[in-house]
């Protein structure tokens, strides 16, 4: 499509673009991969086949899906009212965000109370190896089962050997309930883990498709620039992105020139006009050209269009129509994904946090006589096993001799804010 007579196009960005999602401008597969797939509820949550129902109905995944949707189906429609919003999937981003670090939370604090279970399990056997060893494994073998014959006919053992069965029974209970604590806490924090990884999978795609409809918006906004129209296709319009071309004339300079005004110059002037635009413009045009400066009567005027070419102060090109719409200006300034300051405590790729430590010195009044002032003082650290946790051997081998303990970056006892954190 050819469009001509504009002084000079420039494409308007009504938000940027996020670098993370590279624009396909060869076929936009990318664009079209997400468009297709939320034609339908069923196809846009193929995403999530390897999840339960009531875990997608506990992200609320089909109130995304709609939100995208409806996003979507809001850039074809010609009812004018009808607005474009991301908002709502910003928010479905920071509050996904805020659940997975509430979830992290919850898988440590869960692993604790597992290590500690699982430290109860420990010590009762030890302490019932102990006491097997002290009495004799004949003994507790027997002690079982006379309490047993005294249970089936309801009473309890007595004696010497009722304190030994109330003892080993002490200690098989510590183990079978710990066993139930393990056990709920592996289920527990299998499940957090799950939705953990369904709400990151979440965000991936609505950032995404956050993308698409920007995207989308970029595209019919450039075709409702040209064709004074919106398109309410997107197959429609992808194909006029992809293969239409835009003829873009610029007008470099507005010139201008004054035309005598006394009679017997008249003829002189117009036969330098005449000499410098002759070899580009057709006579018909040239006619004109004459006959409005015959009828200016020596009056300012400006250059017609064709003596603007004719002269080099007007310049066309052509260009494809997805190179005008994510030009340089469009990607570079695409915006990076959101920084998630809820996983910033978190070492990466692991659901431990750094630990945080801080400490302030307030002088008294004989030491600010002497010169001293408030300090502040701040530490992050972590374990270097922490850290290098999921490395080879051969990796961990190249860790230096004094990288064996911590991690850390500023101190309690100096006012520094560097440390042996590497770069």
């Amino acid at each position: 499509m050819n469009i001509e007579n504009i002084d000079h196009f420039e494409v308007k960005r009504i938000e940027t673009r996020n670098n993370k999602y590279i624009i396909d401008t060869e076929n936009l597969s990318n664009i079209s991969r997400n468009y297709n797939k939320q034609k339908s509820y069923s196809e846009f949550k193929t995403s999530f086949r390897s999840y339960e129902e009531n875990l997608l109905e506990k992200i609320e995944l089909r109130k995304v899906y709609f939100n995208i949707n409806s996003n979507l189906n809001s850039i074809f429609d010609l009812n004018s009212n009808t607005i474009v919003s991301v908002e709502n999937l910003k928010n479905i981003i920071s509050s996904n965000t805020k659940e997975i670090s509430n979830l992290r939370s919850n898988i440590s604090e869960t692993k604790d109370k597992q290590d500690n279970a699982e430290g109860m399990i420990r010590s009762a056997i030890h302490q019932r190896n102990t006491y097997t060893e002290t009495v004799g494994a004949d003994m507790i073998v027997k002690v079982r089962e006379k309490a047993k014959k005294k249970a089936e006919k309801g009473k309890v053992l007595k004696g010497r050997k009722g304190i030994i069965f109330s003892i080993i029974s002490s200690q098989d209970s510590t183990e079978r309930v710990n066993k139930e604590i393990v056990t709920n806490c592996k289920n527990m924090i299998s499940d957090f883990e799950n939705e953990l990884e369904a709400r990151e999978q979440l965000i991936k795609i609505v950032e995404s498709n956050y993308q698409t409809i920007l995207d989308i918006q970029e595209m019919q906004n450039q075709y409702s620039i040209i064709n004074k129209r919106k398109n309410t296709s997107f197959d429609s319009l992808s194909h006029y992105t992809i293969n239409e071309e835009i003829k873009i004339v610029t007008t470099l300079k507005k010139g201008t020139y004054t035309i005598p005004t006394l009679p017997y110059k008249w003829k002189q002037a117009r036969l330098e006009a005449d000499f410098l635009v002759e070899q580009s413009i057709d006579e018909k045009i040239l006619s004109k050209i004459k006959e409005k400066y015959i009828e200016s009567g020596g009056n300012f005027r400006d250059l017609t269009i064709e003596e603007g070419y004719a002269r080099g102060l007007i310049t066309t090109i052509i260009q494809p129509v997805k190179d005008i719409i994510f030009d340089n200006i469009y990607m570079k300034n695409r915006i990076e994904t959101p920084l998630k300051l809820d996983s910033i405590t978190y070492i990466p790729n692991t659901t431990i946090q750094y630990d945080f430590a801080s400490r302030e010195f307030r002088p008294n009044l004989m030491e600010k006589a002497q010169g001293e002032i408030d300090k502040y003082y701040f530490k992050i650290s972590a374990s270097y096993d922490d850290v290098f946790y999921g490395l080879d051997k051969e990796n961990e081998v190249l860790r230096k001799n004094g990288e064996r303990e911590n991690i850390q970056v500023g101190s309690l006892e100096k006012t520094i804010t560097n440390g042996n954190w590497g770069e």
